[in-house]
């Protein structure tokens, strides 16, 4: 643990919390980090106590009467959360925590001298370029989910360039990545990672003994506590456990205790199994004691130590837990060694044969990061819980007409091929980073091996232009077809002219062919 003692920062960032609670385990580990105002590079999901990090770099960074602090997030939801949570800190500090959305945007409300801005990045930028908004005083930025946020990229990459000075940068990732790893290499240069196990050079913990750690997941509280019941039942006539301990907060060990009894599970008699309900404050001493059997968290722990010693002993490895903090749970059980995977979901009947259907989805389950889905219908899952919501999309997929691929698509841009994290902008991020385009012509393209990013590396290195002013870059055989922000064309045909691309004295002129 940190000595405290040698960091202001932590110290006034414990005299912050009401009541009083642990800090992070983020936190205690780059305490120094913070305090020497170095980059931060983490592997880390919602449900990791991110706030707590957001909020000791801005008592750190915040030194001076006006400074602002940027916090870019995958959803508007997501940005009220965050916004809620470091505010609780940032008022007893002495500053603002706001949460950019459209409706503050329209109304025209003004920042403080000293905030920290919580906001979506085409959101943020839209009001940049409109003037409502000035990121001249920001001291730093945190991107909160490099993953989540790929498809907004070009609109963090113009928050990015939208700073003024040096500025502290923090990137958090549910799923490090070779694209992560880009994104530390050039903008968070010597930047301090954690944690170690998932930055080694095997990316993952030792493999450890025992079963794997499955996991549940519901929306409501309510929900969960009947998924929890499900669990144990399951368990009850699948194995020969006859006690199952229940580790959970302190806060719910009553009305968890009250629920398990309503199921019959209190007191163990012929034929039932029994459950012990523990809080996990029980840990704080080491790994849980007693007999080993089937055991479950019900919740998210507060790190893969308390993973560890809640469910190492136990032969059966369950969690139940919110849909947005699954991510975060499967990040620590990476840390422990354990593989994780869903528990079976309660079977469900249909009328007509679908096993392709089923195959597809579970081949997406498989190969596809469904995180960023999960945030954007997190909100929908809240009032309709998951068997409606599921029901739905499968019958909008299974309704839509197959689409066959354009026989001559074009290659694709930047955002699909670049090693930089980009995917295809969101519908915001289109709107907030949608200037006039005109198109350039450039005499260098496959035949001399040019790939996306050595356009966007000559352009941003030999003009001013940003990244966000680089729209679709189409490379042909013998030439490219980019197009360039109009407010920025001249200059970027001027700076390119004569320089050199792939080893090319590089020709620049506009193109007045038909789009």
């Amino acid at each position: 643990m940190t000595d405290r003692d040698e960091f202001p920062t932590i110290r006034r960032l414990e005299e912050t919390r009401t009541p009083p609670e642990r800090l992070p385990e983020a936190v205690e580990a780059l305490a120094a980090a913070i305090e020497r105002g170095h980059h931060i590079a983490l592997v880390a999901g919602e449900g990791a106590r991110l706030c707590r990090l957001y909020s000791a770099v801005a008592i750190r960074d915040f030194e001076e009467d006006e400074a602002h602090g940027v916090v870019l997030v995958a959803t508007a939801d997501r940005a009220r959360r965050l916004a809620r949570s470091i505010d609780r800190i940032g008022a007893a500090a002495g500053w603002m925590t706001v949460s950019w959305t459209s409706e503050r945007a329209a109304a025209g409300a003004p920042l403080p001298d000293r905030a920290v801005i919580v906001a979506t990045p085409a959101r943020l930028l839209e009001d940049v370029r409109k003037g409502d908004v000035s990121l001249g005083r920001m001291r730093f930025l945190a991107l909160d989910d490099v993953a989540a946020l790929e498809t907004e990229w070009t609109a963090v990459e113009g928050v990015l360039q939208a700073g003024e000075g040096e500025i502290r940068r923090v990137a958090a990732t549910h799923r490090r990545d070779d694209r992560f790893d880009e994104l530390v290499t050039r903008l968070l240069p010597r930047a301090r990672r954690w944690p170690p196990e998932l930055f080694a050079d095997d990316e993952r913990a030792p493999a450890t003994s025992g079963p794997p750690l499955r996991w549940a997941v519901a929306a409501g509280y309510d929900a969960r506590l009947a998924r929890l019941a499900a669990v144990i039942h399951g368990w009850a006539t699948r194995t020969d456990a006859d006690s199952v301990t229940v580790w959970c907060d302190a806060a719910v060990a009553e009305s968890v205790s009250h629920l398990l009894a309503i199921e019959g599970f209190a007191l163990a008699g012929p034929g039932e199994i029994g459950v012990a309900v523990r809080p996990l404050a029980d840990l704080t001493d080491g790994p849980a004691d007693g007999p080993s059997g089937p055991a479950v968290l019900f919740g998210l722990p507060w790190s893969a130590d308390e993973l560890r010693s809640a469910l190492g002993p136990a032969t059966a490895r369950a969690a139940v837990v919110e849909p947005r903090h699954v991510a975060q749970l499967e990040i620590l059980a990476a840390r422990v060694g354990w593989p994780s995977r869903p528990l079976p979901d309660t079977p469900r009947a249909f009328a007509e044969e679908v096993e392709g259907f089923r195959d597809m989805i579970e081949e997406a389950i498989a190969s596809r990061d469904l995180a960023g889905g999960a945030l954007l219908i997190e909100p929908l899952l809240e009032e309709h819980g998951f068997e409606r919501v599921a029901a739905a999309l499968a019958t909008l997929l299974r309704d839509r007409p197959a689409v066959p691929p354009a026989r001559d698509a074009p290659t694709p841009g930047p955002r699909d091929t670049d090693a930089s994290p980009r995917t295809r902008p969101s519908r915001d991020a289109e709107r907030a980073t949608r200037p006039t385009w005109s198109r350039v012509w450039i005499n260098v393209g496959r035949k001399e091996g040019a790939a996306p990013g050595d356009f966007v590396g000559a352009i941003t290195g030999e003009t001013g232009a940003v990244g966000g002013q680089i729209g679709k870059i189409d490379i042909k055989q013998k030439f490219s077809l980019i197009d360039i922000d109009s407010m920025v064309v001249d200059e970027v045909v001027r700076g390119l002219n004569g320089k050199q691309i792939k080893g090319r004295d590089v020709v620049v002129r506009l193109d007045r062919s038909p789009a």
